[in-house]
């Protein structure tokens, strides 16, 4: 599914602009990147109070690419990818019976596909705001 739609995104990209517009179509790639502090712990009590679930998500570094094509003075498409680094740790302890207890880490990380059609309130010279 993932592949499908990014095919189907670069031949958005590249075929829709130069189909009816002028030859002023300007390409601009972009890069981001950045590390996200968040963290979210949960405690769970089973049903039994003896032992208690700890699950922890953790989000990192993340980080992705674009490119823009203006094909006209208000209008752009965009197609951006942008990697997300997560990882989930779930603790298990039983107080009674310490041989049950457990500690998984698992990577959960994503990738994510974007195709935005821009709209500029302003020309391309004095860009202040842009709704996507």
């Amino acid at each position: 599914m993932k592949r499908t739609f990014l095919a189907a995104s670069v031949l958005i990209f590249f075929f829709i602009p130069h189909y009816g517009f002028g030859k002023d179509i300007e390409y601009i790639i972009g890069v981001n990147s950045g590390y996200s502090f968040f963290s979210q712990r949960q405690y769970f009590e089973e049903r039994r109070p003896d032992s208690e679930t700890t699950s922890e998500t953790n989000l990192g570094f993340h980080g992705g690419a674009n490119v823009q094509c203006n094909f006209s003075n208000h209008w752009s498409i965009q197609v951006e990818i942008v990697y997300q680094k997560r990882t989930h740790h779930k603790e298990y302890v039983n107080y009674i019976y310490p041989e049950l207890n457990y500690s998984v880490a698992e990577d959960t990380s994503l990738s994510v596909y974007y195709l935005n059609a821009i709209y500029r309130i302003a020309n391309k010279k004095t860009i202040f705001f842009c709704i996507t």
